[in-house]
């Protein structure tokens, strides 16, 4: 019984780690993640996002990730807990990164979408720094969940961090 009950569970047997924004200090939080590679760059944010490929996610291994050259685009999904209206900042340290989409969970099947990366020439950032820093959007869930689509002709190196937006002045 045991053993079917294991197959028929399709879902990752690993829990999601929830980074407590206030409890967490601004490191690299590659472990607290997890990633899908995408080897046909076709997936869409409601293809990630609607639960079919939950199965194929897997924890992130390493504080900063590094897939070296390849073609194939990765997802990293990530869940933090915030004070409600907490304005919270997503750090990329990397500034060579081709492609970079970030989707803010706001509801079940509503995103908020950034698109940025070092091959557009209108590259959005919250501040211009050699690092990518996203205002994610303050809602009213303390609960929040973000995917991350990285792809580059370069060595692909996705340093990931979260921090409160007050940091940034210290």
């Amino acid at each position: 019984i045991l053993l079917i009950f294991l197959l028929s569970t399709t879902t990752s047997l690993f829990a999601q780690t929830i980074i407590d924004i206030n409890k967490s200090p601004y490191v690299n939080i590659g472990k607290s993640t997890v990633y899908l590679e995408d080897k046909t760059t076709a997936l869409t944010i409601r293809d990630i996002a609607g639960g079919k490929y939950d199965q194929d996610f897997a924890q992130g291994k390493q504080e900063v990730y590094n897939w070296g050259i390849s073609k194939s685009a990765y997802w990293i999904k990530l869940q933090y807990r915030a004070e409600q209206q907490q304005h919270v900042e997503l750090v990329i340290d990397q500034p060579n990164i081709d492609s970079l989409e970030i989707y803010a969970q706001l509801a079940a099947d509503k995103f908020h979408r950034i698109v940025s990366g070092n091959a557009r020439p209108d590259a959005t950032k919250t501040f211009n720094t050699t690092s990518y820093v996203f205002a994610l959007p303050a809602t009213q869930d303390t609960i929040r969940t973000v995917y991350i689509r990285a792809r580059s002709g370069n060595i692909l190196v996705v340093p990931v961090k979260l921090m409160e937006a007050s940091q940034l002045s210290e």
